[in-house]
């Protein structure tokens, strides 16, 4: 395990843990690698992998939204009425307004 951890990280390891176990689910325990054999193959890697992708993907996307909200807040869109506060509210945490120019566009008051 400690290579395993010296590649990646205890989240990325246990996301791989918890997709092994759902694609395994009902199997046989002779088609069920044991957990000595999975790390030391590492057969973890494909699942790490397919994790990064997700996340690149969902990281992606969330940064395309915040972005879209951004430009709506700032140049105060008709769409504004549309966002939630929590919409905005993470918009502001992650940097792509501030809480000024979310006021300016009535959210926050």
């Amino acid at each position: 395990m400690h290579e395993a951890l010296s590649e990646v990280s205890a989240d990325e390891l246990l996301a791989a843990v918890q997709a092994y176990a759902a694609e395994s689910a009902g199997f046989t325990r002779t088609k069920v690698s044991f957990i000595d054999n999975w790390l030391r193959e590492a057969k973890w890697r494909r699942h790490v992998d397919d994790f990064r992708r997700r996340k690149a993907e969902a990281d992606a996307a969330a940064e395309r939204q915040y972005a879209q909200i951004a430009a709506w807040v700032k140049g105060q869109h008709g769409m504004c009425k549309h966002l939630s506060d929590g919409q905005v509210r993470l918009a502001v945490k992650y940097g792509s307004i501030t809480l000024d120019e979310a006021r300016s566009a009535g959210f926050f008051q």
